[in-house]
Parts: C-alpha cells; structure tokens; sequence
C-alpha cells in the first residue's frame, strides 16, 4: 500500500491548517511541507482566513471534535 499521491496532500492544506487532520495525515502533511513551498504559502493563506473568520465570529473557527475526519 502506498501513501498519499501529491495531489492528495494539496487538498489537505486548509484541513491542516484547521486542524482538522488525524495524528497520521498532519504527519504526512508536516513532511510534505518540508517539500513544498506552494504548500506552505497555503497553509499560510488559510490559517489567515482563518484568523479573520475567528475575529468575524467572536471566537474560534476550529471545527468540533465531532467533524473532525
């Protein structure tokens, strides 16, 4: 069995940046970001958004445990 393809991973920025990955996905995540700088822009973009709808809501836009994958 092989790991996640590339494309896989860049769909995982904005769940990443979240928090909203498993223990296993943020760690394949965290090593292919070590790889990517588009990646790591992205992550740097959505946790901006982020920030910004946090400050919109008056309070955090993690997700809940329970929609977490």
């Amino acid at each position: 069995m092989t790991g996640p393809g590339e494309q896989d991973l860049k769909e995982q920025a904005a769940a990443y940046a979240l928090g909203a990955l498993s223990p296993d996905e943020a760690r394949a995540f965290e090593a292919y970001l070590g790889t990517s700088p588009e990646a790591r822009r992205e992550v740097a973009e959505y946790r901006e958004v982020n920030a910004l709808l946090a400050i919109g809501t008056g309070g955090s836009a993690t997700p809940a445990a329970a929609l977490r994958m």
